[in-house]
């Protein structure tokens, strides 16, 4: 038996479509499905062999293979008809492309999710745009109102004639003590030498970037004090007035500095803190730390002998490592901040930058000072001064005290 040849390639002329099985060798011939024996293929006459040949010899291989296969197409064959193939889906439009015909049942179905599909989402989108408005309103208002960061006039129970709101300080001041203990370490001195009830005037160094070294202050009294008082600081105008933060500080207890604001709040009882420095103190440079700037022209001895209250020194240590002030750049009155910092994050980080280190805050109290004079003494310049240079130095005193026994800044 002659050995078949294999399948090679594409070639049309070795593929299976174009074997005869029944020319070979030893092969018996296929039985159609009539019965007849199938005739053997008449031969090609040799003159049409050479012509076909040399036409393909001068054309390209792909024309010559069509012109064949069109040949062996009219050679007479006696196949049996086959069963007619069923009618294409692919129609041709007008410009020759084929698309896909049209059909009715399952097919449609994919198109109908599409549909609604996109109905559900034009409804979803309508009623985003209806509602979400309201609904950033309502947030914004809600996150401000949590804050305290609501305007000064809008009315907002439970806030005393200074803008201290009870509640906003009972909300945040677990906060800020965890802060005091985990974040900065707090360690306190004294705390016991402030008065258990009436007013009292408490005098202490101002550092810091920002004048967190009060909240700091009020926080410290109002959890380790044995009474746990709350002490009202007076800050700076800048501070009161800065946008949010100001807000902030108000709901707190800060109240915005003046001599009428002080005498007020120590004539109903309260600890009035007070950081004679000013924004000199918070805006010394780092070389120039824990040493006091001049405590103004005495105004909070003439607040103390006005309303016969004892001062009480006190000393903030480690708030000049939180923020410590590389270099500075004054600006004008009229832009509402006296300076610019520049700090090691500040303001390279942004507003990230204005978040202090973890640097261990140490904090002292001294001992009351009393002041055996009359009220018609605080109209004496000469004495306020000599009075407040007094206190400086006992200020000065516990500051120094404290670097003495510090080991290190963050332990």
């Amino acid at each position: 038996m002659a050995k078949r040849r294999g399948v090679l390639g594409n070639d049309p002329f070795e593929r299976g479509a174009a074997h005869r099985p029944e020319l070979e060798e030893g092969v018996p011939p296929i039985v159609r499905a009539g019965g007849d024996e199938p005739r053997p293929p008449e031969p090609r006459p040799a003159s049409r062999r050479k012509r076909v040949a040399r036409t393909e010899l001068q054309r390209p291989e792909a024309e010559a293979t069509e012109d064949v296969e069109a040949e062996v197409a009219r050679e007479p064959t006696t196949e049996a008809p086959t069963e007619p193939e069923p009618a294409p889906t692919v129609a041709a439009e007008a410009d020759g492309s084929p698309q896909t015909a049209p059909s009715s049942g399952p097919a449609d179905e994919p198109t109908e999710a599409v549909e609604e599909t996109e109905t559900a989402a034009g409804r979803l989108r309508e009623l985003l745009e209806q509602r979400l408005p309201a609904l950033a309103e309502r947030l914004a208002r809600a996150t401000s109102e949590t804050l305290g960061l609501l305007s000064p006039p809008r009315e907002v129970p439970g806030v005393d004639p200074y803008g201290m709101s009870a509640e906003f300080f009972q909300r945040w001041q677990p906060l800020l003590a965890l802060a005091l203990d985990r974040y900065f370490r707090l360690v306190t001195e004294g705390l016991e030498r402030i008065p258990l009830e009436g007013p009292a005037l408490l005098v202490c160094n101002h550092s810091g970037v920002l004048p967190f070294d009060e909240v700091v202050l009020e926080s410290a009294i109002a959890a380790r004090h044995p009474a746990h008082r709350i002490a009202r600081p007076l800050t700076e105008d800048f501070a009161i007035h800065f946008p949010f933060a100001g807000s902030w500080l108000n709901r707190f207890g800060c109240v915005r500095a003046c001599p009428e604001n002080a005498e007020r709040l120590l004539s109903e009882g309260h600890l009035v803190a007070v950081f004679p420095e000013g924004s000199h103190g918070i805006g010394k440079l780092y070389r120039n730390r824990y040493r006091l700037q001049r405590f103004g022209r005495g105004g909070f001895v003439r607040v103390a002998l006005r309303a016969q209250v004892p001062i009480v020194p006190i000393a903030i240590l480690g708030a000049e490592e939180a923020h410590p002030v590389l270099a500075r750049i004054d600006l004008p009155r009229g832009l509402g901040l006296p300076y610019l910092p520049i700090t090691p994050t500040f303001p390279w980080l942004g507003p990230l930058g204005l978040w202090p280190l973890p640097a261990r805050l140490h904090l002292e109290v001294g001992e009351p000072i009393r002041f055996d004079r009359p009220p018609r003494d605080a109209e004496d310049r000469p004495l306020v001064a000599r009075l407040a240079e007094e206190v400086r130095a006992r200020v000065q005193e516990l500051l120094d005290g404290l670097l003495s026994k510090r080991h290190s800044v963050f332990r």
